[in-house]
């Protein structure tokens, strides 16, 4: 069974409504540009999954857009955000010109290689958002796979690494959120330099 597979059948499994959007995506996607006038700038979530920041972007503003390598996934997206643009396309190969962007979110999904790639989508003052597992979450619940969580710290490295130096902004790691939703995560919000 391929990956892809498994996450389309994964994503016609789950129920319909999906999970709640992350309180933190959900604050930083409002507060990034409040206050200017012209908001209606582009945001892109990569591995968009069942869509469920993008309702959250858009009644923020932001020019929602949607990217997903699962058609099922980006099938549940267009139900729950109808006003997105959504692109169904894996994270290795996403078609898009750099500095396209002025919002980047990775929800719950991790691929150090395409780091570089994806931090390169953002404009000058763009701001990154990242939230996703920590190795703790592996060895509490066996998943995801280790090669998808993030080292305490880890998240911050690569990001002031990167061809863009992003500058991080709020970092937050731990045992976050209540109920179902709990898990041991990461969250960092990194903004490209102006110039």
């Amino acid at each position: 069974m391929t990956r892809l597979t498994i996450w389309e059948e994964r994503h016609a499994s789950a129920p319909e409504k999906g999970a709640p959007p992350s309180p933190f995506i959900e604050r930083w996607a409002r507060q990034v540009w409040a206050g200017e006038r012209d908001r209606q700038r582009p945001a892109l979530d990569i591995a968009c999954g069942s869509g469920r920041h993008l309702p959250v972007l858009a009644t923020a503003g932001w020019t929602a857009v949607g990217v997903d390598f699962s058609r099922e996934a980006v099938r549940r997206s267009a139900i729950r955000s109808p006003g997105a643009r959504l692109v169904v396309a894996d994270a290795a190969g996403l078609p898009f010109r750099p500095r396209s962007f002025a919002l980047v979110v990775l929800s719950r999904f991790l691929d150090r290689a395409q780091l570089p790639r994806i931090t390169d989508l953002l404009e000058p003052g763009g701001v990154l958002l990242i939230e996703t597992f920590l190795e703790e979450e592996y060895h509490a619940k066996g998943h995801p796979s280790l090669r998808f969580c993030l080292g305490r710290g880890e998240i911050a490295r690569l990001l002031v690494e990167s061809p863009q130096s992003l500058v991080p902004e709020e970092i937050e790691e731990g045992l976050l959120n209540t109920g179902a939703d709990m898990a041991h995560l990461a969250r960092i919000s990194a903004r490209r330099p102006a110039s």
